[in-house]
């Protein structure tokens, strides 16, 4: 895909990148790349209206976002993610909502630099496009340079070519 295509995004917004608002944007813009909101990998695998959530209706350039941290679920997200043909899959590890924390994803993966370098190398095995992150430069009061480095240096171990970050700290119910 050309990298390009990324200077101008649409960002996830949980409720609002709904597949009705991507076709807006789409309209508005052909060369933004949009996001869908962030599906948690459970809801991405177990819904029976999968279908609405993700459908893609050749939204492209456009990238499915994930929340989780079971790799074997975001295998079968990235498998999902190739057959609707996106063009990119996220793994949202910014996301300090009390439901992503509950359920062990989003922001409260910083505190877990391994798990999420290992997440990332399952979804890059498993899909044959762009795999890329979200995240935060830190969390709670851990936002020094060396804590968000140290987060990269792990992460990108992964393999992965591309890190999202939303640039302020996640303030979680710890």
């Amino acid at each position: 895909m050309n990298k390009s295509l990324r200077r101008f995004c649409v960002a996830p917004m949980m409720g609002y990148t709904t597949p009705h608002a991507r076709r807006l944007y789409r309209i508005l813009s052909k060369k933004a790349f949009l996001f869908t909101e962030m599906i948690p990998s459970n809801t991405l695998i177990h819904s029976i209206k999968k279908n609405y959530i993700i459908k893609n209706n050749n939204q492209n350039p456009i990238a499915l976002q994930i929340g989780g941290s079971n790799y074997k679920n975001l295998i079968q997200c990235s498998k999902v993610a190739q057959s609707y043909n996106y063009d990119e899959i996220n793994l949202n590890v910014g996301c300090p909502s009390k439901a992503a924390q509950k359920g062990n994803f989003g922001a409260c993966l910083m505190k877990e630099a391994h798990i999420v370098r290992d997440c990332l190398k399952a979804m890059l095995d498993n899909f044959d496009k762009e795999v890329s992150m979200k995240c935060r430069i830190g969390i709670n009061k851990e936002n020094s340079y060396n804590f968000f480095k140290e987060f990269i240096d792990v992460t990108v171990s992964s393999g992965i070519k591309v890190i999202y970050v939303h640039a302020r700290n996640a303030l979680l119910n710890d």
